[in-house]
């Protein structure tokens, strides 16, 4: 007959397994305080350093320092908050991982123990009616006082399982609190930030305020120095262009005024010539065959009017007359040098015929004329000889100018007289050449 296993096969793991259970919850419990401990330590560090920042802070801090300072604050308290979660987490975890460890076990042996309790009494029943019933009795105050042990256990297990449940759960709400707790500090933290941030924004705006003061009073100063400037500049040029046009006026009126002062000198000087009376022609000088009444006196008065007129060959022409006269009433004559003068003269007579209106032969044949017989009254051995134009070419008494190239057959133009000597009157002698074209 197949007995009851004893008591101590199934009581002693279960008992060992209880106190495994309820030292890995102490376990549990310990590290758990242990790590939020250091996690608020750490998280409270954390603050007080942040806060001497804050404190550190002042109304005259830089605004570029102030944000970086902000920066730098959420930045480390972002990560010391995460890192305080991060390892609640973690010991959350690893609780709930050990909790569920040690439930699966006691489950597993609490099934193992029911299934043998079912085992122990299905073979009860079958071995009832041959078992002896004192020694079932036995049997069944025994098992029944193991049940009781049993129960008694499972009673001191479900208050460790329930303390387990408890302490998961003020686990699970102290990390909850915690993050409360760090959401508040936070929420401070943030408050302080925000208030700041208020007086860096003021400051800020003050300071932008009085830049733009600044940059305005700037500009006005610049403008005013520019318009300043613009004043002078412009002063300097219409100081410049008055003095220029004071300069331009008083040469206008200078070069006006000596125009006017030449004009009424002009006017002057015609209205005297119109007062005059016509004085006569000067014949000072002149050859007798010119003077009034003589054949020749419109030519005086020609010759003397071209003069005047700044005519050259006309005033060279007179000179040459002039000289003759003068030469002529010498006391001892020089006969040469009355010759060269008849050339001469005779040279600017044919060019004065040849510009002037008139007959050239005939005025030719009437000068020659009137100074043969001029030279004859004057008891002078000298004699001139016009040319006649178309008259054959005489080599005796005539030349053609130099290079030039006729045919020197006939007379083209007479260009002055031929001057004859007449000391030995049968044998005249040519002083001078007729000068001709042919």
């Amino acid at each position: 007959m197949r007995t009851l296993p004893p008591a101590w096969e199934w009581g002693i793991p279960l008992l060992g397994l209880l106190l495994v259970s309820a030292g890995l919850s102490l376990w549990l419990l310990k590290t758990l305080r242990m790590e939020l401990s250091a996690a608020r330590a750490q998280f409270m560090d954390g603050l007080s350093q942040l806060q001497d920042k804050l404190l550190q802070l002042g109304p005259k801090t830089e605004p570029s320092k102030a944000e970086a300072v902000l920066n730098r604050v959420r930045e480390q308290g972002t990560e010391m908050q995460q890192q305080a979660l991060d390892q609640v987490h973690r010991v959350i975890e690893g609780a709930r991982a050990q909790s569920a460890t040690v439930r699966q076990g006691l489950e597993d042996a609490i099934a193992r123990f029911d299934n043998q309790t079912r085992r122990f009494a299905a073979a009860l029943e079958q071995k009832l009616s041959g078992a002896n019933l004192e020694a079932l009795s036995r049997r069944a105050e025994e098992f029944n006082s193991l049940l009781a042990a049993l129960e008694h256990r499972l009673e001191l297990i479900h208050p460790g399982l329930d303390h387990l449940e408890t302490s998961e759960t003020h686990v699970q709400n102290q990390p909850e609190a915690a993050v409360t707790q760090e959401h508040n500090t936070e929420q401070n933290l943030r408050d302080q930030l925000r208030k700041t941030e208020e007086d860096l924004g003021r400051l800020r705006a003050d300071l932008t305020l009085a830049r733009q003061e600044a940059e305005g009073a700037k500009a006005k100063a610049k403008e005013l120095e520019e318009t300043v400037a613009m004043l002078v500049a412009e002063g300097e040029a219409n100081r410049s262009m008055r003095s220029a046009l004071e300069k331009e006026k008083l040469e206008a009126l200078e070069l006006a005024r000596a125009q006017h002062a030449r004009e009424l000198a002009e006017l002057q000087r015609q209205n005297e010539e119109a007062l005059k009376p016509p004085r006569p022609q000067d014949d000072t000088g002149w050859p007798e065959i010119f003077l009034e009444g003589r054949p020749l006196a419109p030519w005086r008065v020609l010759i003397g009017d071209a003069a005047r007129q700044e005519d050259l060959l006309a005033f060279d022409l007179e000179c040459a007359l002039k000289r003759f006269e003068v030469l002529c009433r010498q006391p001892q004559p020089a006969v040469r040098e009355i010759a060269d003068t008849l050339r001469q003269l005779s040279l600017l007579a044919h060019r004065f015929w040849g510009a002037h209106p008139g007959d050239f032969a005939t005025n030719a044949l009437r000068w020659r004329d009137e100074f043969n017989l001029l030279i004859t009254g004057r008891s002078l051995p000298l004699a001139v000889q016009a040319i006649h134009p178309n008259a054959p070419f005489d080599t005796d008494f005539m030349i053609c100018p130099q290079g030039s190239s006729g045919s020197r057959q006939y007379v083209k133009e007479p260009l002055s007289w031929v001057i004859l000597d007449k000391s030995n009157p049968a044998a005249p002698k040519v002083l001078h050449h007729g000068l001709v074209l042919v």
